[in-house]
Parts: structure tokens; C-alpha cells; sequence
């Protein structure tokens, strides 16, 4: 039972501490994809209807905030995996 404790908090502990860095890459590369189609689909017609540039802010708002959400994760998420690594649980 303390093996299968220890186990669970070390794949926890390892989660925490990986998944901010990849998730801000992502998410910086999926903005500039996001911004460079709205800015092609912008300048490429004239009369693009006006719900194609909602759609493209909602979706680089919604990355932005995916992007600081990670940036928090650095901060607040890393040093609680580090815990669950260093610690041992409780029995």
C-alpha cells in the first residue's frame, strides 16, 4: 500500500513539475498560427465578414489565457511537485 502511495505521489509530483513548460510552447505556437491566419484571412479579402475576426480574437484570447495559466503553473505548481517528490506519504 506504501509502495502504491509513493508511486502516485512521484507521477503526480513528476506532472506538476513538466506540464507548464510544454503546455506555454504549445500555446505560443498555437497563437502564432491563430494570429497569422486571422491576419491572412484580414488582408486576403475585403469584405471578410466580421465574425471571422471574433472567432480569431476569441481564439487568441482564450490562448492568452491558457498562456498565463501556465506561466502560473511555473510558479505555483513546480515547487508542489518538488514536495510530493522530496516528501513521503503519510501512512
Amino acid at each position: 500500500m506504501k509502495k502504491d502511495k509513493a508511486a502516485k505521489r512521484k507521477r503526480l509530483g513528476l506532472i506538476l513539475i513538466i506540464w507548464p513548460v510544454p503546455t506555454l510552447i504549445l500555446t505560443m505556437i498555437g497563437f502564432a498560427i491563430a494570429s497569422s491566419v486571422v491576419a491572412g484571412l484580414l488582408a486576403g479579402a475585403e469584405s471578410v465578414p466580421s465574425s471571422a475576426a471574433g472567432v480569431g480574437q476569441v481564439i487568441n484570447m482564450l490562448l492568452g489565457l491558457l498562456g498565463v495559466a501556465s506561466i502560473l503553473g511555473i510558479f505555483i505548481s513546480i515547487p508542489v511537485g518538488v514536495y510530493f517528490l522530496s516528501t513521503k506519504p503519510k501512512s
